[in-house]
Order: C-alpha cells, then structure tokens, then sequence
C-alpha cells in the first residue's frame, strides 16, 4: 500500500467513525447479551487483527510497527484499540499438532516472538502495546493438541493429565492440525481451560479470538467464558466459526462477547505470509450474505455481545482487489448499520517503533513474486 493510501484509508476510517450515523449505530439499542466476561467495553471492538494482511508472517517487528502505526495515523484517537495477533504466534511442529508445555499448553514461536529479558515474546509485544494505550488480543482454538495426549502432560493444579480430558473426536485447527475436542465431563478439562487463560493472562491478554467453532462446541464456549472470569482480567471472548448456524445463537449471546458467522472476507493477492489459501474479496458471494445476516442475526446483538461480519479491508490493496472507494465506505457503512466490530484486515504499517521503515516489511514484500508488482514497492 502506498503512503497516500495509508493516509487515505485513515482518513476514510475517521470520517466515517466520527459521522453523527455511524456513531448512532454502533451504540443502537437491542437486546442486552448477558455475556460479561470481566466486565469488558458496551461497544463493538474496534482494532487492527493480522490476519488479512501477514497471514502466517506474524512477528514481533510487523505486530508493533501496526501498533505503532494505529496510533500515528490517528486510528487510535478515534477509537481503534485492539491489535490482534492471529495464528501462527505458536510453534507447529507438523500435523501431530503445536508443541505444549509441561501442562498441555502452546508453547510460543521464538523465532519469531523473541524473548526479551525476563519476559517471553508475547508478553514482551502485549507490554509495547500496552504503553502505547491500546489493547492485546491472541488466537486460540478449542481443544488440546495431540502432542500433550501423546505426552500424557498433567493439568496444572489438578490429578489429572491430558489423556483423561481428551476426547476421540477431532477439532478444527486450520492452519496447524493436530487438535481433538475436551471431554468436559472430566472435571480436569474445565481446569486445562482454566489453566490456558490463566497463562494468557499473566502475559497481558485482553481479547482471545477462539476459532474453529461448531454448533457442537457449547461446552467450549462456556468453558473458555468462565476461565476469562475466573482469571480475574477483563477479556473479550471472540468467538469464529468453523461452521454454525443460528441454533448455536442463544449460546453465543450468553457465553461470547462477539461472534463471527460468515465466510471469510479478504483482499485479493497471497498474503504477506506467504500464505497459500486466498479468499479473493472480488467473490461478491461472500459479501452478499452479510445483507442477509444483518437481519437473521439482528435478535442477538446488542450491549456485551456482537454479530461479527468480519474484517475490514479498506485500504487492503490496490484498486484491482475490489476494494474502490464506494466499496469501502459500503464495507463500513453495513457494518456500522449491523452494530458490528471494526476490526480492521489492512496494512496500517510501513515503519517501525523508532519512526524509521520497517525493511523488513518492505523487502520481503518486493522479493516476493507473488505480490503483484503495484503492491510491491513502497515510496
């Protein structure tokens, strides 16, 4: 994206955040959810996510030059706060599922998320985040990794080991495998929850978006509600389809704080990461269903709890990947008419902490051939 786009998009984002009807919607009345998982915002969360844009090529230098830039570009003055790592922040070894600690819990990708002093890789980032006023937000999905079964690893606090809380069946993980369900009628599965959130805690985690969901994982979602709970730190509980309908809706608005339930928006062009699984925004398919959710959907949101309609792109890309003007602000426009998060799937950065570029960004994107060359060079 190029500097004028940057300032483009912000400018767009602003404008239409700031307007006297966007700032109706996003607070119109319906009926209260009843999830109040450490008392967080009312209102829809407004950030940035990394999965649009670095897909799997999160790091410590990319997540902070976003944050970085969500504040010097003026997003975060007008309330977007949330900087949300996606997957890959966790070592995955292979298919046999991500490496674990001695508790059965993912073990943080080093390489890319550097220790620095006493404090490990995330909570080194959640703490820049932090100083920089905004909030930090981690990917999770239900479940425990075949590795900890094959370990037999122990649940912290409790008798039990992984073996007695794992369940045959397996559990969506997309990007990694290696996943099968909790068997909740175990007392030591809630503890394992318990015992993830506890740990995403101590490192300054302030939203977990928990992917991969079913209509047959309820006991999931209210497991992971009452870990947030007990942990005793505020957290939004972003619950992401892995595929559920309406029957799970109820569920959603007691346990959840937001919930996405449509396919998956995106630019077009492979992702920063490398990513190869693209999901082209010119299939106009996936935006037309958002019209008719905006109404089956309706009863659920309100105060505490959101339908969530996906990323925003604006400002994702060159004109080409379907994003032009109009489209952004009709993105923006339904979202806000929804009540729905803002959470944005941009590119927000192109320096680093210290003001200086972030070569790293710019030298692995005009490397990479299958960038297309308008989205290669950066002024």
């Amino acid at each position: 994206m190029t500097k004028g786009r940057r300032y483009a998009t912000a400018t767009v984002l602003a404008a239409l955040v700031a307007s006297p009807v966007v700032a109706v919607c996003l607070i119109a009345s319906a009926p209260a959810a009843r999830a109040q998982t450490g008392g967080v915002d009312q209102t829809p969360v407004m950030g940035w996510s990394s999965w649009s844009f670095l897909r799997l090529g999160v790091n410590t230098a990319n997540v902070e030059a976003e944050a970085h830039a969500l504040v010097t570009s003026g997003l975060a003055s007008v309330g977007y706060k949330y900087i949300n790592i996606d997957d890959n922040w966790y070592q995955c070894p292979g298919s046999q599922g991500p490496n674990v600690d001695r508790y059965g819990r993912w073990v943080i990708n080093n390489s890319e998320f550097p220790s620095v002093g006493s404090e490990n890789g995330i909570q080194s980032v959640a703490d820049y985040v932090h100083r920089l006023g905004l909030k930090f937000g981690i990917y999770e999905t239900a479940g425990i990794s075949d590795q900890a079964v094959s370990d037999n690893t122990a649940v912290l606090g409790t008798s039990y080991t992984a073996s007695d809380i794992a369940a045959a069946t397996p559990q969506a993980n997309y990007n990694c495998g290696g996943m099968v369900d909790l068997n909740y009628s175990s007392p030591g599965a809630r503890a394992y929850v318990d015992s993830i959130v506890n740990e995403l805690a101590s490192w300054g985690v302030d939203y977990v978006k928990l992917d991969g969901i079913t209509n047959s994982n309820v006991p999931d979602i209210q497991a992971w509600s009452a870990a947030i709970k007990q942990s005793g730190r505020p957290m939004v509980l972003d619950t992401t389809q892995g595929g559920f309908d309406l029957n799970i809706a109820p569920a959603l608005k007691q346990y959840s704080n937001q919930w996405e339930f449509a396919r998956d928006i995106e630019s077009n062009g492979p992702g920063y990461g490398g990513g190869s699984s693209v999901f082209p925004l010119t299939s106009y398919s996936h935006w037309r269903d958002r019209f008719d959710d905006v109404a089956a959907w309706k009863p659920y949101g309100g105060p505490g709890g959101f339908n969530d309609y996906d990323s925003i792109e604006v400002g994702n890309g060159p004109t080409n990947s379907g994003m032009s003007l109009a489209a952004e602000k009709s993105q923006l426009s339904l979202w806000a008419l929804g009540s729905a998060p803002l959470i944005l799937g941009s590119e927000s950065a192109g320096i680093n902490r210290h003001g200086e570029r972030n070569e790293r960004v710019r030298h692995r994107r005009n490397s990479d051939p299958r960038w297309p060359r308008t989205m290669r060079r950066r002024p």
